[in-house]
């Protein structure tokens, strides 16, 4: 399995993507959802290939009292899952 590197100020699913060995042509859902009592917004990327694939959240917080917001980000790589269909 690969290791990202993922320090960055900006953020870039393309590169992240790229650097497990994706292209964005092998994302199977994309989803994006608003839950202002939660997070302000929260993102899902799964990409696909065979017997391998990829799990990208964002979620962005909700503003605090000085305005700031953070981003956080949660990767979960899979190799030869289980098929327990």
């Amino acid at each position: 399995m690969k290791t990202l590197d993922v320090i960055s100020t900006q953020l870039n699913f393309n590169n992240l993507l790229n650097q497990a060995g994706y292209n964005l042509s092998e994302i199977v859902v994309k989803r994006y959802s608003a839950a202002p009592a939660f997070n302000e917004g929260h993102w899902l990327f799964i990409a696909e290939q065979d017997n391998r694939y990829i799990e990208v959240v964002s979620l962005l917080s909700k503003a605090s009292e000085s305005g700031e917001q953070h981003v956080d980000i949660f990767i979960n790589m899979f190799e030869d899952p289980i098929d327990d269909i």
